[in-house]
């Protein structure tokens, strides 16, 4: 009896040292796929901020090509009525 209780304790210390290991490990790899989300984490945030610097770069460059837009419409313009008025003046 006594060397199946021996035997029952090494079983159960064995269990013990082996569920320990298993602890460890599942720590240890808690611990790296933390340390992967975080650096992730930083990584999608400075493509954020890329795309975002990105984003007002090309809104900046619409608004310049927009007013540039204008002014050539305006100079259109103008130039059409002059000539109106040369043409009106010519017939005169």
């Amino acid at each position: 009896m006594a060397q199946l209780k021996q035997i029952l304790d090494q079983q159960a210390n064995n269990f013990k040292e082996s569920l320990k290991k298993h602890n460890l490990q599942s720590s240890k790899e808690k611990e790296k796929l933390l340390q992967d989300l975080q650096n992730t984490i930083k990584e999608n945030q400075n493509v954020k901020l890329q795309l975002e610097a990105s984003h007002q770069k090309v809104l900046k460059m619409l608004e310049k090509s927009k007013i540039q837009e204008l002014k050539v419409s305006l100079q259109w313009t103008s130039l059409k009525k002059k000539n109106l008025i040369c043409g009106i003046n010519h017939i005169s």
